[in-house]
């Protein structure tokens, strides 16, 4: 059965995973954003006041560790406050029944948990590692301040490590197929390539997994009752070795890969394993995140960026 048609609100839709959910949700629903500055409270309010969006998809902000650590004041007002301006407005000008989908990050679990816990569900304690993080657990209470007992439902979506070809060398496999790709073998086959610490589990998804999560969540009417907020983990539920990636990496461009170690790039303390409890979102629909291989993942990691995913 085709789902109904929607009025949905997307912020962030020029940004990485933006530009990919405006791309998959506009063949199914109607598709709105807010243009201009986010912060401009009057704006939001008169855009929500328009268009009386279903959903919203709140994707804007800051997400860079980085950029929030070297402008904390910017990074509360566009992560915090921007979201509590959102939520209010939705709450006060939409007087239909919505549902308002805000993207957190597992950043906001604490390294103990993953130290102890063979997989992290949602009810994990959370100590943020980072100002990024802080501002996202403090806009994820107050999505479930806002919305708690009234005629909207929230979701918090913590997403784990999801991987596509186009994101940037920052992101581990797109480092190590950079290095890869763009290093000539010697007579043997062989590449040198620099790294940190490989020997770790990691709970990698393939982002097209994460947009069909979102289409689902997006489509059915009741995931979440009015009233009620629910946390969910954004993930697969399997650890995958960082040195096995690697080495799918090189099968992919028929190379043998040696890694050179980079000190510089160990971080102290890091867990061994940072893998997701996923079972909460497999209750809602038990097709969501389907376990691939290793070797499946890659090939859908170098899936063209121009292909609708």
């Amino acid at each position: 059965m085709a789902q109904q048609s929607k009025k949905v609100l997307l912020t962030g839709e020029k940004g990485f995973l933006g530009s990919f959910l405006a791309a998959v949700l506009e063949q199914d629903h109607q598709l709105f954003s807010i243009d201009g500055d986010l912060r401009n409270s009057v704006n939001i309010r008169s855009v929500l006041r328009t268009v009386q969006p279903q959903v919203i998809l709140h994707l804007a902000g800051i997400s860079r560790v980085q950029d929030c650590a070297e402008n904390p004041g910017l990074a509360q007002e566009v992560n915090v406050d921007v979201t509590r301006e959102l939520a209010n407005a939705f709450l006060n000008e939409v007087p239909s029944q919505g549902k308002f989908i805000f993207f957190s990050t597992a950043q906001v679990y604490s390294k103990d948990a993953f130290h102890r816990s063979e997989s992290i569900s949602e009810s994990s304690m959370t100590e943020p590692q980072n100002k990024y993080a802080e501002t996202k657990l403090e806009a994820e209470n107050e999505v479930k301040n806002i919305f708690s007992g009234g005629h909207h439902s929230g979701l918090n979506l913590r997403l784990f490590n999801h991987v596509h070809s186009s994101q940037s060398n920052q992101y581990f496999l797109s480092s190590v197929a950079q290095q890869i790709g763009n290093t000539a073998p010697d007579v043997d086959g062989n590449v040198e390539i620099t790294l940190g610490n490989v020997q770790l589990l990691r709970d990698l998804s393939p982002v097209q997994h994460l947009l069909r999560a979102i289409q689902f969540l997006v489509g059915q009417d009741l995931v979440v009752p009015a009233g009620n907020i629910q946390t969910l983990n954004m993930c697969s539920g399997k650890g995958r070795s960082l040195m096995r990636m690697v080495e799918q990496i090189g099968e992919h461009y028929g190379k043998k890969v040696k890694i050179v170690p980079r000190k510089d790039l160990f971080r102290p303390g890091e867990p061994e394993r940072v893998i997701g409890n996923c079972a909460q979102l497999k209750k809602l629909n038990p097709n969501l995140y389907p376990e691939i291989s290793d070797q499946e993942l890659v090939r859908l990691f170098f899936e063209s960026m121009n292909r609708k995913t």
